[in-house]
């Protein structure tokens, strides 16, 4: 009998980095919301610049970064790029 896949290793096999990106892109699917899955690039800067990748954004500019655990330094990160790119 084969072994059965792990949550993660079965989001990976979909495209997806972890399964809660995975159950987003279902979710977002089942309600027939377009998307598109880590192509936006934000350029940031704290000591040297950095690039930000959120996992989607939506047709209407929302962008959805799907998180677990958000420790300080993804709060100081997002504050960062928040402050910087007001726009988005």
């Amino acid at each position: 009998m084969p072994k059965k896949l792990t949550t993660r290793q079965r989001a990976i096999k979909a495209g997806y980095r972890s399964g809660l990106e995975e159950q987003t892109a279902k979710a977002l699917k089942k309600k027939k919301i377009k998307f598109s899955y880590e192509l936006l690039k934000i350029k940031w800067e704290d000591f040297k610049i950095r690039t930000y990748t959120p996992d989607f954004e939506l047709p209407n500019g929302i962008i959805i970064e799907s998180k677990g655990r958000f420790v300080a330094a993804d709060r100081k990160k997002h504050l960062l790029v928040k402050k910087q790119h007001p726009d988005l």
